[in-house]
Parts: C-alpha cells; structure tokens; sequence
C-alpha cells in the first residue's frame, strides 16, 4: 500500500544546524522504532512523525518516503559498520596474524550489528521491491567484500586467484550470516560459538596454502 506525499511536496534538505539534525536524528530514531516493531505497512510518515514528536512537515521535509527513510538507516549502519572494517585492515600490525583479523572482522560485525529482527525483515524485504536501497545494499557488499580480499591476499598468497576469490566470497558471506544469527535465522548456536567456527574454517584453509 502507497501513502501519498503530493500533499507534503516539499523540498527535501539535509540538515545542517544543530536544531535541524537534532530533529532529523529523533525522525530516524522513530522510524527506527517504528519499522521494527510494526512492519513496513503500518509504518506511514504520520505515524513516524507522531513518535519522533514533530510535525509531519518537518518528516517530508528531511526525507522523500518511508525508503528514503529506510535508505539514510542502511547508509548509517554500512558507516558504522565497514569504516571501522576498512581501518582495521589498513592499520593491522605487519606480523599479526591470521586469527587476529577474523577475530577483529567478528567483533566489528557482532558490536555494530544493532538493527533488530524487524527493522532487518522490513530492510531485506525492501531491497528487493526498491532499487536505490538494493544499489545500496550491492555497494555495501562491494566494500565489506574488498575488506575480505585484503586479508585473505595478505595470508593466503600462495593460493591460487579464483582459490583466494572463492575464499573472500566465502569469508564475506559467513560474516553476513553470523551476524543475522538469531536475527533473521532462528537458531540455537550462539553468535560467538558461530563465529569461532567461521575463524577455525577460514583459518585452517588459507594456512594450509
């Protein structure tokens, strides 16, 4: 179901005084809320507006639709996510090891992974009806999976290429699984116990090579 916006065809801003990005940031923290704990349908821009405690001109005013809403809380999380990632593969000391990048790529992704069951149903479901959120979506893998090809070009030289690409690919996609377990994928292993399998598995491939 679609929720007209002609009646509020503002244009829309970014916020630059401290006042405008104190509101935008309540509007994002309600949306938020909102779309965790109610869904995509039963989340409107009048709904959001009346957690965030704005006016509903205010919402139209930072943000388009309920996507773009949804498309500045996927922006926040790959920021929060991979910029810390992409440091910790450029700052990484020369003779750490192997075990010590997975083990600091696993706390990135189990310390800054704060979504929620519902906010992550309503993003993934999203990404597939809305182009800009999957375009978004692809580039966040892109980066998280160009973290993955440092470490295992670092410690996995003497494996052939399409072997060392198998392995990034491999590596990136079992990151994104343990850290939607129990999130999106009911489960009985615990995230750390997952994790320190995914360590063992990757470790004992790459130092073998």
């Amino acid at each position: 179901m679609k929720h007209a916006t002609s009646a509020h065809a503002v244009r829309v801003r970014t916020p630059q005084q401290a006042r405008a990005r104190e509101k935008a940031g309540r509007v994002l923290a309600a949306a938020r809320h909102c779309f965790s704990t109610l869904g995509y349908e039963k989340t409107t821009m009048p709904v959001i507006a009346r957690r965030a405690r704005v006016s509903i001109g205010t919402v139209y005013s930072y943000f388009k639709d309920r996507d773009d809403i949804l498309l500045r809380i996927l922006n926040e999380h790959v920021t929060r996510v991979l910029e810390p990632a992409e440091k910790l593969v450029r700052t990484l000391p020369r003779d750490a090891t192997l075990r010590q990048a997975l083990e600091g790529l696993a706390r990135l992704a189990t310390h800054t992974h704060h979504g929620g069951a519902g906010l992550d149903h309503v993003l993934y479901a999203r990404a597939f009806l809305d182009p800009k959120l999957r375009s978004a979506g692809i580039q966040f893998r892109a980066r998280g999976l160009a973290v993955c090809r440092i470490i295992v070009r670092r410690h996995g030289a003497a494996l052939p290429a399409r072997e060392r690409e198998a392995a990034a690919q491999l590596l990136i996609g079992m990151l994104e699984f343990c850290s939607h377990l129990g999130v999106l994928y009911p489960t009985t292993v615990p995230q750390g116990r997952a994790f320190a399998v995914l360590i063992d598995m990757v470790a004992a491939y790459l130092e073998k090579a």
